[in-house]
This record gives structure tokens, C-alpha cells and sequence, in this order.
């Protein structure tokens, strides 16, 4: 992880974080972040749907975050309506790669209020040890916090990835 990001032309290589992915981003995912490399595309999220619909991926390297709150200044507070940098950086904590994280949101103001918001939530997912217990753990948040959300803009993850 010697850079913060790196721009190449090789296609479908690396795991892309797609927010409709039906498998969770987990430890597991690890090993081929090192090997392949983290994706995520900077868009909005007025066109999200369609965007992921459009890139073509191998969907056995698609993968989801679980329940995270957004600290950008646009979604502020949004359950899953994170900034690109949000979720790159909630990828590399889950899977053991912290100072990394933390090196990619101080480059932003409102950066360490992302990890305030979301220190334990982070802390969770990063015991797992692979995606099923993610979803476990993510749905023992929105249960116990309550969450008012409107989720039928979002897919759930399956159970069985």
C-alpha cells in the first residue's frame, strides 16, 4: 500500500466496492486487496444505480460495506451514502489496513469525524471473520440503533454468500 491511489488501464482487476454487490467486503477480502488491488468509483449517487449497472466486473469480485455513517459534508449522517474516500477508507480498516485509513481521510477536514462516527461500528466489522458474520454484526447495529433508513434503495446481503 505504498501509494494513495494509482491509476491503470488493466480492467476488472482488484475488488470493487459495488453498494449492490450481495456479498459483504469482510477480512476475508484481504489477501486479494493485496494481491489485486481496492476499487472504487467516484460518482453521485443521483446516478449510482445506473453506474454499477454499467460497469463491467466479474461479480465474484463485487463487494459490499456494510452500515457505515456518512461525514461528508454532502450526506452528513446518511447511513451507506458514502463519499468514494469513505469507503476506500472503511474497506482498507476492515480488512487490518488502519494507518492506511487513517491516512487517506486526514487529508480531509471533516476526516477524523468520519472515524467518530463510526469507530465502533468499524471496530465490529474488523473482528469478523468473514462476511456472514459481517451481516450478523450489521444487523445487530440497525436493531439495537433503530435506524430509520429507507432500504429498498439499497439490496440487503445474503445470508449465504
Amino acid at each position: 500500500m505504498a501509494g494513495l491511489a494509482k491509476f491503470t488501464r488493466k480492467l476488472n482487476r482488484g475488488l470493487l466496492l459495488d453498494p449492490f454487490a450481495p456479498v459483504a467486503f469482510s477480512i476475508k477480502d484481504k489477501e486479494t486487496i493485496q494481491k489485486e488491488g481496492l476499487v472504487a468509483v467516484d460518482g453521485s449517487w443521483k446516478l449510482v444505480d445506473y453506474a454499477f449497472m454499467k460497469i463491467k466486473w466479474p461479480k465474484d469480485k463485487r463487494r459490499a460495506l456494510p452500515l457505515l455513517i456518512a461525514a461528508n459534508p454532502t450526506n452528513f449522517g446518511k447511513p451507506f451514502k458514502l463519499s468514494t474516500v469513505e469507503a476506500l477508507a472503511s474497506a482498507l480498516y476492515i480488512s487490518g489496513f488502519i494507518q492506511e485509513a487513517m491516512k487517506i481521510m486526514n487529508q480531509f477536514r471533516w476526516g477524523h469525524t468520519f472515524f467518530q462516527l463510526n469507530n465502533d461500528y468499524l471496530e465490529m466489522y474488523a473482528q469478523c471473520k468473514d462476511s456472514s458474520e459481517i451481516i450478523q454484526v450489521q444487523r445487530r447495529i440497525m436493531n439495537a440503533d433503530r435506524l430509520i433508513v429507507d432500504f429498498t434503495k439499497f439490496v440487503e446481503f445474503r445470508s449465504n454468500p
